[in-house]
């Protein structure tokens, strides 16, 4: 029993000491950027031996690689969780109910009640997994590799947007989805630091409802 349960052991073991030093790739990133990461940097950040950083990660590119992807997955499942419920918003009405600009409204609301608990929550609660995204996304100097994955990252956010904005918009909704994506990411980016008070949030709160105004055609909704 005992013999058989020490391989386990060992790979779990494993697994936390290598999420320890992707933690810690991501935090030396979003306080001092890519360029800061060095084997030697990031043993430091995670308080673990040098051997261990270099032992699962010999290559500094594959290290900033899976830190990234890393950091796409670990904020996932809360991403995934806001659109299941904006489509429960959506789906709610069928595509003729919604030419009632009344209702309209009712569902703009909603959608930005639903947007205002996310963004809030990313500021107050993730300020620098919202730095390492902003050093990722403006860096220009990435590998083709790392580029790639950052590209997929921005596909990820940007392909619900897009669904969305094509249940009131056949003709481009892409430039909608663009439109909603980059200004949202704007404001959270201006935010981390700042502090959310009732002016900030009246902001985001008018932010979205002239976004999602918009994009439901109700252009005057204020």
């Amino acid at each position: 029993m005992s013999q058989s349960s020490a391989p386990v052991k060992r790979r779990a073991r494993g697994e936390v000491t290598r999420n320890l030093i992707l933690e810690a790739t991501l935090s030396l990133i979003a306080k001092q950027g890519i360029r800061a990461v060095t084997h030697r940097a990031v043993a430091a950040e995670a308080e673990v031996q040098l051997s261990l950083t270099t032992y699962y990660f010999k290559d500094i590119n594959e290290l900033i690689a899976k830190a990234f992807t890393h950091y796409c997955e670990r904020g996932r499942p809360e991403l995934n969780d806001v659109w299941v419920r904006v489509d429960e918003v959506l789906n709610r009405h069928k595509a003729r109910e919604l030419r009632s600009k009344q209702l309209r409204i009712q569902v703009c609301n909603e959608l930005v009640e639903l947007g205002k608990e996310y963004i809030l929550g990313q500021i107050r609660e993730n300020a620098d997994s919202l730095c390492v995204e902003q050093i990722f996304f403006a860096d220009t100097s990435l590998s083709d590799n790392l580029r790639e994955l950052v590209n997929e990252h921005r596909a990820h956010l940007f392909a619900p947007m897009e669904a969305m904005c094509a249940k009131f918009n056949r003709h481009d909704p892409h430039i909608d989805a663009t439109i909603l994506l980059d200004t949202i990411l704007s404001f959270e980016y201006a935010s981390v630091g700042r502090p959310m008070d009732d002016a900030r949030q009246a902001e985001l709160d008018a932010l979205l409802k002239r976004l999602f105004g918009w994009i439901l055609g109700i252009h005057q909704y204020r």
